[in-house]
């Protein structure tokens, strides 16, 4: 992706799903995929294995923040929840509904540690996926589906 350089030490943290997604992708291809848990804690997470969930939490700045800096919290969170939804959507092909009292974003975690823990998940499968939900952030929304139409329409005059 043109104007994107991954560099894990980092403490640019981006507000758009698509360059946390490419964060994330370029992250898991760096150290690798690790099963079973997102990442080891704060400090460490430059050159230690995760999870894809801790890819994608990695490319929503958990871990390379700096005191010197001001983050748009706010921007960078919708931005992390809206890259979880695209990345769910990616991986589970036949999304099961959630169960009662869950939250959206709880069960897109669930659904994306649940693809990222099969057995025999790769690191370069890994990358496609967050790749792929990358570029489906990227994509313009479709169009509102619209009749078309030549005829004129009045309104009728009341008096």
């Amino acid at each position: 992706m043109p104007g994107f350089r991954y560099t894990p030490e980092s403490t640019t943290i981006a507000a758009t799903a698509d360059l946390q997604l490419r964060f994330a992708a370029a992250h898991i291809e760096h150290v690798g995929l690790t099963q079973g848990h997102t990442f080891a804690g704060a400090g460490r997470t430059t050159s230690l294995s995760c999870s894809v969930l801790g890819a994608v939490l990695i490319g929503a700045g958990e871990g390379r923040v700096t005191s010197g800096r001001t983050y748009p919290w706010h921007d960078i969170r919708r931005a992390r929840d809206h890259a979880l939804s695209l990345l769910a959507r990616q991986v589970a092909l036949h999304r099961p509904a959630a169960p009662p009292g869950w939250g959206p974003e709880q069960w897109d975690r669930v659904l994306i540690c649940e693809w990222s823990d099969t057995p025999g998940r790769t690191t370069a499968e890994a990358a496609r996926a967050l790749g792929a939900a990358a570029d489906t952030a990227r994509r313009p929304p479709a169009p509102a589906h619209r009749i078309p139409t030549t005829a004129t329409v009045t309104a009728p005059v009341l008096f």
